[in-house]
């Protein structure tokens, strides 16, 4: 995985704060807010990216019947394309 300097992907251990929460829904109100209370779950991962200290962007994923992850993934326009969605996608797979 090969990220832009200043870029971390975190997985979200429990469910976020109220900070995380606020800056979550400031992304994308799609990032439910009831999947992210069920945290942590083996059936649902919330992964965080942070540039310089702020959120740019989240993978939010809840595993479907059969196993496959249902996903929404919300990006600051300014940091699509960088390769984070596909470095997203891959830390998933790990999960």
């Amino acid at each position: 995985m090969n990220l832009p300097a200043r870029v971390r992907i975190s997985r979200l251990p429990g469910p976020p704060g109220d900070a995380l929460r606020a800056q979550l829904a400031r992304l994308s109100p799609d990032l439910a807010p009831a999947l992210l209370a069920r945290l942590p779950s083996p059936d649902v991962v919330c992964l965080v990216v942070i540039a310089g200290g702020r959120t740019v962007g989240a993978l939010l994923a809840e595993r479907a019947e059969g196993g496959a992850w249902r996903e929404t993934l919300a990006m600051e326009a300014s940091w699509r394309g960088r390769g984070i969605e596909a470095a997203l996608r891959e830390e998933l797979a790990r999960a």
